[in-house]
């Protein structure tokens, strides 16, 4: 499940990789993780992996508003999952796919329901 997810992502950077693409360091990559600016997965003695579809200059902003809509609970791959698999919210389309269609307050409410009791 999880190399299906990262696939669907179109894969993953490490911090250091991150960093060179957005010309930062792996400390200001850490730095926007830390308080959810950007989605991360724990990847065991390797620290984080970054999907790449948020690195995407038009994503990037709408996936920083979008995490600060999801429960922070939600965590790592369970995070991920929200972005790249269908959404009842969304009639069965991906939140990364309807974000890049500028669907902003459709995915902001799928984001405030993701991971609540109940929610479909």
């Amino acid at each position: 499940m999880k190399e299906e997810l990262l696939r669907n992502a179109g894969g993953a950077l490490t911090a250091e990789e991150v960093g060179k693409l957005l010309g930062l360091t792996r400390q200001a990559v850490d730095k926007r993780r830390k308080p959810r600016r950007l989605v991360a997965m724990r990847f065991g003695k390797r620290g984080f992996l970054y999907p790449t579809f948020q690195l995407d200059e038009q994503l990037t902003p709408l996936v920083k508003r979008v995490l600060q809509a999801i429960d922070e609970r939600v965590q790592d791959w369970s995070l991920l999952a929200f972005f790249l698999n269908g959404n009842p919210y969304l009639n069965g389309v991906r939140p990364a796919a309807a974000l890049r269609e500028g669907k902003l307050e459709e995915v902001l409410r799928a984001a405030r329901a993701y991971g609540r009791q109940g929610a479909p």
